[in-house]
């Protein structure tokens, strides 16, 4: 009983983590992250004698049969704790770290659960994503244009706030378009590869369609509207390669290759659309030229800042405010502020979620795991580019399908035990 209300505390706080941004609720951010911690701890309580077998330990957690995961995660926070150490501003560093603490003990604890729950966990945030989609869907028709016209009525000249959403870009509940369609790429496939899967002949159907068509055609469609209307080449781009390396290293039969043109011509027109209708923008900041000017001015920055620091870093969130926030490229920013071993570690992560073939798993399981490795890619593609993975409410979720891909052979090949009959 009490672990299945553990679970559920679970499932709720990841739920309810994108509609809190890191920069819009600084202090909530720091309450549900350490509710998630607590949480996450709470999971390892065991479930009893007859499954204490199959439940593993804090200590065990990570080796069962592939070490390269847990040596890159040891790699991984022994940089962060390298970094904070010598950082250039140790309470800044400080300040930060509790967002990699609620990632590792969120990868802990979903490490931990049966395949029945992480199946179950990913429905209900697919479903939340959905929501996610909505939401901003809902704002970018009406809210976008209330929150102009407020401005206007009160003669409120705040030049930011103006040239922001005269982009004309979805964005919330996150802060930026990029952050939104970074988060929406990641659920996007398996809501698409869940949908393509044999329908139960016995299921509730609604209009012909099965409820769980229904559902995934939902969470889909929403998911690629939102993403569209981000107009982020960058996140189109990502999701699009992800799919079409996943199909060419499957060697689909030809039938199959005819589905994976079509949507592969989906997502190639999605992306010729964003860039003329950007192109088209009268605002210079909006043309992909421009965006493409200042992520190399990023990315020699921070190749600048390597050099001076290349193995212990500048400590995290120490990366200057050079024209922004951000570096634009997580793996570049990771090494600048936690140095050459935070960066092994999080290479040595993300080798190990896309050595996962989902083609060796039963026929029951493929298009499941088919779909996190599509959107797992799709994530860490985007990163080369972008930031999401400093953005908790984004990365989060990022961890829950990593510890689901490095955990799936055991899971597949080691079934659960029954439990005996008394």
């Amino acid at each position: 009983m009490l672990n299945n209300v553990i679970f559920a505390l679970l499932v709720l706080i990841l739920s309810l983590r994108p509609f809190l941004p890191t920069i819009t609720y600084p202090k909530e951010d720091i309450l549900f992250s350490l509710c998630l911690i607590t949480i996450s701890l709470l999971s390892f309580i065991p479930k009893g004698c007859a499954t204490a077998g199959r439940d593993q330990r804090l200590n065990t957690v990570f080796m069962h049969q592939n070490k390269t995961v847990f040596y890159s995660l040891s790699a991984l926070f022994s940089a962060i704790l390298i970094s904070t150490a010598l950082s250039k501003d140790i309470e800044n560093s400080f300040s930060q770290f509790y967002k990699y603490a609620a990632c590792l003990s969120a990868f802990l604890a979903v490490r931990n659960l049966s395949l029945s729950r992480q199946k179950i966990l990913i429905l209900c945030l697919i479903a939340n994503a959905a929501i996610v989609s909505m939401c901003a869907i809902q704002w970018f028709l009406r809210g976008t244009f209330r929150a102009m016209d407020y401005l206007a009525y009160h003669n409120i000249h705040w030049d930011f706030a103006v040239e922001f959403l005269s982009r004309g870009r979805a964005f919330m509940p996150f802060t930026l378009p990029a952050d939104l369609a970074g988060y929406s790429i990641i659920f996007i496939p398996p809501a698409i590869t869940l949908l393509l899967e044999k329908e139960n002949e016995t299921s509730c159907r609604i209009l012909g369609l099965s409820v769980k068509n229904l559902f995934f055609i939902m969470a889909a469609s929403s998911g690629l509207l939102v993403m569209l209307s981000t107009q982020s080449l960058g996140a189109t781009a990502s999701l699009l390669a992800s799919a079409t390396i996943f199909y060419v290293i499957q060697k689909r039969q030809n039938r199959k290759n005819l589905r994976i043109g079509i949507v592969a011509s989906f997502f190639t027109l999605g992306l010729i659309l964003i860039m003329l209708f950007r192109s088209n923008n009268p605002h210079e900041f909006n043309q992909p030229l421009f965006s493409f000017n200042q992520r190399l001015s990023y990315w020699k920055h921070a190749v600048s800042l390597i050099h001076q620091h290349p193995f212990a870093g500048i400590g995290l969130g120490n990366y200057p405010f050079f024209k922004g926030w951000w570096a634009h490229n997580a793996y570049l920013q990771l090494w600048t502020e936690a140095g050459l071993l935070g960066i092994i570690g999080l290479l040595g992560i993300a080798t190990a979620t896309i050595r996962i073939n989902p083609c060796n798993f039963p026929a029951h399981e493929q298009k499941f795991f088919s779909g996190l490795w599509i959107g797992n890619l799709a994530f860490l593609i985007h990163n080369l580019v972008d930031t999401t993975f400093f953005h908790p409410e984004i990365s989060l979720q990022w961890w829950v399908i990593a510890a689901i891909l490095v955990t799936a052979h055991n899971q597949i090949q080691r079934p659960e035990p029954q439990p005996k009959n008394l």
